[in-house]
This record gives structure tokens, sequence and C-alpha cells, in this order.
């Protein structure tokens, strides 16, 4: 193992990012029924692992001198909804219930606001 490797690859990273890093690759000897984790598993990326920690490793990786830029896909999540679209059926569904708003009329309505 090039442990230099791994400090390069994760400059300014927390130790919980590395040993997260470390987890994901002792996963990928643990489903090849070995029991060393090679630097080949540290190198290996699931876009389907739940932590998104080596993904944005990963992302970071073009800042580094003399590293290659990442292309492909860094993170996946099959069957788990967006951001944007869990805000988009919010703002559908209180539409339908209050009716279109007017920006205009709220600006408009003074200087209290009330969060409810």
């Amino acid at each position: 193992m090039r442990w230099e490797l791994l400090a390069r690859l994760c400059p300014n990273t927390t130790g919980a990012e590395i040993r997260s890093v470390c987890t994901e690759a002792g996963m990928f000897a643990l489903r090849d029924r070995r029991k060393v984790v090679s630097e080949k598993d540290l190198l290996i990326h699931d876009e389907e692992y739940r932590n998104p920690t080596y993904a944005f490793l990963l992302a970071k990786m073009e800042e580094l001198p003399d590293f290659p830029t990442p292309v492909g896909v860094l993170r996946r999540w099959e069957g788990i909804p967006r951001y944007e679209d869990l805000v988009n059926a919010q703002v559908r569904e209180v539409t339908a219930k209050r009716g279109a708003g007017d920006i205009a009329k709220l600006l408009r309505s003074g200087d209290t606001w009330e969060v409810r």
C-alpha cells in the first residue's frame, strides 16, 4: 500500500472521511473474500455506495496537481427522489390547496412576515 498516494488523494480531509474511504475499500475486499485491502480497493468506486465521502473526494481530485479529471458517474441513487423533485412537488401541492400566489401583492403587503 502506498500511503503517500492515499495522503495525496485526500488533502485537507478529515480522519472521518479517510476512515469512510478505507471502510468502502474494506467492503470491496470482503466481497472478494479477501482479508487484506489493496491499493486497487481504494481506487475502485461504487457509485451506489450510500456514503457520499468517496464521491466527494473523487470530484475534488482534479484540483490536485498531476491528477486526472474524474469522468463518469460519481454518485447514483436509484429510486431516491432528487431535492428539486421534492421541492417542485411541494410547490404543486401548496398551489393546488391555496391557488397561485401573487408575488407583487406579497411584497407590497407590509413589513411583517409570518412563518408558520
